[in-house]
C-alpha cells in the first residue's frame, strides 16, 4: 500500500483546526462566565478587594516590585519593540518596511500580550487563587473559633439555668415566745416584779437545710441590770452595736459544742431575766435585738418590744 503525501499533509491540519474550535470554545464560555459574574452587582465589591488583595501580593511577591515599578517594566517591553522596528527600518529601508507594517503592527500587538499573560497572567492567577484559599481558611478558622465560643457560652447559659432553677437550700430561724414569731412585734409578759421579766424562747428552724452550731447574742439599751445569778447560760461581753451597749451571748448550755437545729425543729432556748435598774420605767416598751448566727455569712436580726405586766 502506497501512502499518500497529501493526505499527510492535510491531517495534521485537521487536527490544528479542532484545536482552534476547542479553543474558540473555551474564549466563548469563559467570556460568557465573565459576563454572568458581572451581571451579579452584589458580587463586584468582593471581586475588587480579592483582585486588589491578589494583585498587591502578586506585585510586591512575584514581581518583587511596586505598580509603578510594574508599569515601568511593561513600557519598556513595548518601547523596545518599537526601537528594534525603527532600527530594522533603518538598515533595511523603511520603504520595505511600510509595506510590512501591517503585519508587524499586528504581530507587535499579539506578541505583547501573549508573553505578558504567560509571564505575568499565571503569576496573578496563581496569586488569585492562593488568595481565595487563604480566605477561605481564615473564615473557616474564625468559624470555627465561633461555634466553639457558642458552644461554650450554651454551656454555660444551661449551667446558669440550672443554678437558677435548682432552688438553693438554706435554713431560716425564727426566735419565739409561747410559739410565736416575736420579730416586729410586741411582746407582753405578766411578771410579779414589774421590774423584771424572763424570757422564755425558742429558736425553730423554718428552712429547707440544717442550721449548724446555733448560738445567740441578745442586746438591750442602757438602764438594765446583768442577767441574775440564775441565768447561767448567758454570758455579758462587749457590745458590737452603737445603739445596744449591752450585749449577752448565749450558746444554750453548750458552748463549746452549739447546737444544730434540723429542718422544722424547734429548739428551747436558756431563759434570760430582764431587770430594770432602779428608778426606770416600768410602762415603757423595751427594746430588744437578738442575732442568732448558725454558720452563714450573716445572722438572723430580730427586733423586737418587750412590756411588762404586772400579775
Amino acid at each position: 500500500m502506497v501512502d499518500n503525501p497529501q493526505e499527510n499533509r492535510v491531517a495534521p491540519f485537521k487536527y490544528w483546526r479542532l484545536f482552534e474550535l476547542v479553543l474558540g470554545a473555551i474564549c466563548f464560555f469563559s467570556v460568557g462566565t465573565v459576563a454572568a459574574i458581572l451581571h451579579n452587582p452584589e458580587w463586584h465589591a468582593h471581586l475588587l478587594r480579592l483582585f486588589g488583595r491578589s494583585w498587591n501580593t502578586f506585585v510586591a511577591q512575584d514581581v518583587g516590585s511596586t505598580n509603578r515599578g510594574f508599569l515601568n517594566g511593561s513600557l519598556e517591553a513595548i518601547f523596545s519593540i518599537l526601537t528594534v522596528a525603527v532600527m530594522i527600518g533603518y538598515l533595511h529601508g523603511f520603504k520595505e518596511f511600510r509595506k510590512h507594517k501591517a503585519e508587524t503592527a499586528i504581530i507587535a500587538l499579539l506578541a505583547i500580550p501573549t508573553v505578558t499573560a504567560l509571564v505575568y497572567g499565571t503569576q496573578f492567577a496563581w496569586e488569585v487563587a492562593n488568595t481565595a484559599y487563604n480566605d477561605h481558611a481564615s473564615l473557616a478558622l474564625r468559624n470555627k473559633d465561633l461555634k466553639q465560643d457558642r458552644d461554650s457560652w450554651e454551656a454555660k447559659a444551661t449551667n446558669n439555668a440550672l443554678i437558677v432553677c435548682t432552688p438553693v437550700r438554706e435554713p431560716k430561724l425564727e426566735v419565739l415566745i409561747a410559739g410565736v414569731d416575736v420579730n416586729h412585734r410586741n411582746v407582753t409578759i405578766g411578771s410579779t416584779d414589774p421590774t423584771t421579766a424572763s424570757l422564755q424562747m425558742a429558736v425553730k428552724n423554718v428552712g429547707s437545710a440544717d442550721a449548724p452550731g446555733v448560738a445567740m447574742r441578745l442586746y438591750l439599751k442602757a438602764g438594765f441590770q446583768n442577767p441574775n445569778v440564775y441565768d447561767l447560760d448567758w454570758q455579758k461581753v462587749v457590745s458590737d452595736e452603737p445603739n445596744y451597749p449591752d450585749e449577752y451571748y448565749s450558746a444554750n448550755s453548750i458552748p463549746a459544742n452549739p447546737p444544730v437545729i434540723h429542718i422544722g425543729e424547734a429548739w428551747g432556748w436558756a431563759s434570760f431575766t430582764i431587770r430594770l435598774q432602779k428608778g426606770a420605767s416600768t410602762t415603757s416598751a423595751i427594746p430588744v435585738m437578738i442575732k442568732v448566727f448558725y454558720g452563714a455569712s450573716k445572722p438572723t436580726v430580730v427586733n423586737f418590744s418587750v412590756r411588762v405586766v404586772k400579775k
